[in-house]
């Protein structure tokens, strides 16, 4: 199940990735087509990869942890979720 959690998250980030990346050289000036967007991120797989990996263990240590617990277990699980998904989210804009 772990396995399949990293693949969807890498997917996920890969393609993320490569928008983010076409983007940026469309507002640099460029003129982008899809390969540079996918040679974008190709170049950051590895870090891709990495953070596909906590993502998908802290994804399904809140899902694991939210089974488990009662309904105020499950909103506290929420927002530590909402928090996550905030707390990473500013660290990749930067």
């Amino acid at each position: 199940m772990l396995a399949f959690y990293i693949l969807a998250y890498f997917i996920g980030l890969f393609f993320n990735t490569a928008l983010v990346g076409a983007a940026m050289i469309r507002l640099d000036g460029g003129n982008p087509i899809v390969g540079d967007g996918l040679r974008s991120a190709w170049s950051r797989v590895g870090r891709i990869f990495g953070y596909a990996c906590i993502a998908a263990t802290v994804g399904m240590f809140l899902r694991a942890l939210e089974d488990r617990v009662g309904w105020i277990g499950t909103i506290i699980v929420k927002l530590i979720g909402v928090a996550w998904a905030i707390a990473t989210s500013a660290r990749w804009t930067r």
